[in-house]
């Protein structure tokens, strides 16, 4: 007698489903993936900083919120600051949470800022910049 919910592991449609499920999470997480946006260490209020891709993310998101004030994001992914930000450690990090009100679903997308990174070569190499 076969034990009860079992399931024959070769059976196409079982591997199939589980397939498709893969595929989609897939796609899911390559559109939420991190961020990094390279940026100047200091940035204006009211800045460009960058573009994320919140429609391949969750289409139908119909809330989206930021873990950091400083920031905020246009329905079309656009990436603006709301104050004026000074990256003092060189680097700062936010998320964007999605949310969907219809299907309940959400995704977040963690962005990084980065800032130049400056190279000191020793006293030597200032001294030809010199010359």
């Amino acid at each position: 007698m076969a034990a009860v919910g079992s399931m024959r592991s070769g059976s196409p449609a079982f591997g199939l489903g589980h397939l498709l499920t893969l595929a989609i999470l897939a796609l899911a997480s390559d559109a939420c993936k991190e961020v990094v946006l390279q940026v100047p260490s200091e940035l204006p209020a009211e800045k460009f900083v960058g573009r994320v891709n919140l429609m391949d993310c969750l289409k139908s998101a119909d809330i989206v919120h930021l873990s950091d004030p400083d920031f905020q994001v246009l329905e079309d992914g656009s990436v603006y600051t709301t104050s004026s930000v000074v990256l003092s450690s060189g680097q700062r990090s936010f998320t964007i949470w999605l949310f969907s009100t219809d299907s309940q679903e959400e995704r977040e997308i963690s962005v990084h800022l980065e800032g130049p990174v400056e190279i000191f070569l020793g006293p030597w190499a200032l001294a030809s910049c010199w010359y």
